[in-house]
């Protein structure tokens, strides 16, 4: 399965748990986690496959196995679908 942001958008980071997301399409602003920015940052480029997004976020989360990385992966893309920042291809 592939992966596509659904629009242009721009992060705004201070150093916390969380990071401000302005969509530039809706014109809304999400606080998403680290994680969830480098997603919408790797399917700027173009759509990506969720193995391809795995191995990008891979070294960001710390102690997981590849399949508790699996699960987190899944339920943040579901979570970012559901906030209509990605959408499947």
């Amino acid at each position: 399965m592939k992966w596509q942001a659904i629009a242009p958008g721009k992060t705004y980071e201070d150093g916390g748990e969380l990071v401000v997301f302005f969509s530039k399409g809706s014109g809304s602003t999400h606080l998403i986690s680290p994680v969830a920015a480098l997603i919408l940052e790797c399917l700027s480029s173009g759509p990506l496959s969720t193995e391809e997004l795995h191995e990008q976020v891979a070294g960001q989360v710390d102690d997981v196995s590849a399949e508790e990385m699996q699960v987190f992966l899944s339920r943040l893309l579901e979570e970012l679908r559901e906030s209509e920042l990605v959408d499947e291809v």
